[in-house]
This record gives structure tokens, C-alpha cells and sequence, in this order.
């Protein structure tokens, strides 16, 4: 395989792991309650989970961590990284349903 092939490859495989562990989180954690609830605060809530994810790889990045070692507080960077995808789309697809996904910063219609 080219280099080319195993990065899509890659990307692949990280978007179906994103995928599997929304759907295994979500038979876990949402029984009765929409996952809208999960946001009492809309779309600020899902840009505050996606900042402590990158705060938390920023630092791993500075301590060298790429990986989990025994006794660290952190998730791997491979966690990080794929919890931050789920809550990019989860942000995507709540701006979409509310109709707020071509509004402009600024515009006094956006809700955060």
C-alpha cells in the first residue's frame, strides 16, 4: 500500500471507531432520555467538552505522553482524539437540526 492508501485507510478506520464507541456509549448511558438532554445548554456545552479535549492533548502533547502510561490521569491521545470527533459531529449535527449551521459569528440570531 502507498503512503496515500494507508492514511485513507486510517482516516476510515478512526471514523468507524468514532462510530462503534457513540453506538456502545449510547445503548450505556441515553435509555429513556433524548440525547438532546445531555446538553441543557445547547451547542455551548458540546464547545466546551471539544476545548477540554484539546486543553488535554495540548498538554499530554507537552509532556511527550502519545499514549497511556500506568498512573496517568489521561486518556490516551488516541481517546482524546476520538471523543473530540464525536463531539464535533455531535455540535454539527445539533447546529443542523436547530438551523443554526450558516449563520455568521456575530449574528444575533446564534445561540451561544
Amino acid at each position: 500500500m502507498t503512503n496515500d492508501e494507508i492514511f485513507w485507510k486510517n482516516y476510515s478506520d478512526t471514523l468507524a471507531e468514532a462510530e462503534e464507541l457513540t453506538t456502545k456509549r449510547m445503548e450505556a448511558y441515553v435509555a429513556d432520555e433524548s440525547i438532546l438532554d445531555f446538553w441543557i445548554n445547547g451547542p455551548n456545552d458540546l464547545v466546551y467538552e471539544i476545548n477540554k479535549k484539546m486543553l488535554r492533548l495540548r498538554r499530554q502533547f507537552k509532556q511527550g505522553l502519545t499514549e497511556t502510561t500506568k498512573g496517568s490521569p489521561f486518556d490516551s491521545v488516541s481517546d482524546e482524539l476520538i471523543d473530540m470527533i464525536n463531539y464535533c459531529a455531535f455540535l454539527r449535527a445539533y447546529m443542523v437540526l436547530n438551523n443554526i449551521g450558516n449563520t455568521k459569528i456575530g449574528d444575533p440570531d446564534l445561540p451561544f
